[in-house]
């Protein structure tokens, strides 16, 4: 029998505002990092003809001079465009249970409007591509 290996994709696109202020880190290893906090709309019809609204909320992870690049760029509030891949990661919490989380490992954040920038008004979008993620980029988990 032919071996019949399946292709493998984890991509991951997303469109979304940032839902809590960033803040920048720096890993043992000098890394710099920062966690975006993305809250990304569905509009929909339901079975009623009703619009409905359905939110989901995504953590994103960004290294590198990236992460140093966008620091003054994103703040809450402003629409994002975030391409990357899913990443487990899990830990033991305090109180010794387990605890895992599915994440973006983002390789590109595209600001889509300046900081504050009324409806419409966009900025430049200004795309900060990032090298392959750095494998040491995991020393710490959680964030």
């Amino acid at each position: 029998m032919a071996d019949l290996r399946l292709p493998q994709l984890n991509k991951v696109l997303l469109v979304g505002r940032i839902t809590q202020e960033p803040e920048l880190r720096y890993i043992p290893s000098g890394q710099a990092g920062m966690d975006l906090r993305l809250a990304v709309n569905r509009r929909y019809k339901d079975k009623n003809d009703a619009w409905q609204d359905d939110t989901c909320f995504v953590s994103a992870t960004v290294w590198g001079d990236q992460a140093t690049r966008l620091k003054e760029r994103v703040k809450v509030g402003v629409p994002v465009f975030v391409e990357g891949r899913l990443k487990s990661r899990t830990w033991e919490a305090k109180d010794g249970s387990k605890r895992s989380a599915l994440d973006v490992q983002a390789d590109r954040v595209q600001v889509l409007a300046k900081a504050g920038a009324e409806a419409g008004e966009h900025a430049e979008p200004a795309a900060a591509p990032a090298g392959p993620a750095d494998e040491g980029a995991d020393e710490e988990v959680p964030f």
